[in-house]
C-alpha cells in the first residue's frame, strides 16, 4: 500500500469526515467503533449503546470485511437503521483507515490459534494518523472477545498504541444471549440452517425483516 495512494484516497475520504466533524463541533467525547456487522446484531447494538452511553459523538464504522455474506453497503444501509434512535451516533464507511486488518485473511477464524500473528500496527497507524485529527477521536471502544486469540491480540495492540497516542481504550465485555456471546459468525451458520427462530433473537427488528427477505426465512 504506497504512501501516495494512501495520501490520494484519503483526500476523497477526508472531505466527508470534515463534514461529520462540523456536525459535532461542541462534542468533548468523541468516540469510534469498528464493526464487520456482518450482519448487525443485538450484540453490535449492546456495545454501540454502552459507546454512545460515553460519548458527545460516536462514529460507527462498518469495515468492508473478507468475504462478507451482506455486500458492504447493505450492512452500512442496515446498521445505519438498527441505531437510528441513538441521536448521538453516526454510521460511516470505514474507507481504509480504520481497521484494514480486518480484512486480512484468518482475522475472521475464531478457531485460529493464539500463536497465530497479525499486523495490527498498519492499521493504527492508519488511524492514527488520519482519523483522529480530522475527526478529533479521543475514545476508541472495542467488545471483549473470549473466543478468538486472534481479535484479543488485535485488541491488546491496539490498545497500546491509541494509549501512547492520548485516544482512551475502552473494553466492554461482549453481549451474552443464554450464556453464549452473541457474534455475526453464530448468525451467518443459522442463516445457513435456515433457522429463522434463533435468528430472531440474535439480531435486531429491521435486521431480522431484511434477512428474512433476502434469504427466504
Amino acid at each position: 500500500m504506497a504512501e501516495t495512494n494512501i495520501n490520494k484516497e484519503f483526500d476523497d475520504y477526508r472531505v466527508l469526515l470534515a463534514q461529520e466533524k462540523e456536525k459535532h463541533s461542541g462534542a468533548v467525547t468523541v468516540g469510534s467503533i469498528a464493526l464487520n456487522a456482518d450482519p448487525f446484531t443485538v450484540g453490535h447494538r449492546f456495545i454501540v449503546e454502552k459507546a454512545a452511553g460515553e460519548s458527545d459523538a460516536l462514529y460507527v464504522f462498518v469495515v468492508e470485511g473478507e468475504k462478507p455474506l451482506l455486500p458492504w453497503d447493505e450492512r452500512v444501509e442496515l446498521a445505519a437503521k438498527a441505531l437510528g434512535d441513538l441521536k448521538n451516533v453516526t454510521v460511516l464507511k470505514s474507507g481504509r483507515f480504520v481497521a484494514p486488518t480486518l480484512r486480512a485473511p484468518g482475522y475472521f477464524d475464531e478457531t485460529a490459534a493464539a500463536e497465530v500473528a497479525i499486523d495490527t500496527c498498519l492499521d493504527v497507524r492508519l488511524f492514527v494518523k488520519h482519523i483522529i485529527p480530522t475527526l478529533g477521536v479521543n475514545a476508541r471502544f472495542v467488545g471483549t472477545e473470549p473466543a478468538s486469540p486472534i481479535l484479543t491480540q488485535y485488541n491488546r495492540a491496539m490498545k497500546a498504541i491509541l494509549t501512547r497516542n492520548n485516544v482512551k481504550f475502552v473494553e466492554h465485555e461482549r453481549f451474552a444471549h443464554n450464556g453464549k456471546p452473541v457474534s455475526a459468525t453464530v448468525v451467518r451458520d443459522l442463516i445457513k440452517a435456515k433457522n429463522s427462530a434463533e435468528i430472531k433473537e440474535l439480531v435486531p427488528e429491521t435486521v431480522y425483516a431484511y434477512l428474512t427477505q433476502k434469504f427466504g426465512l
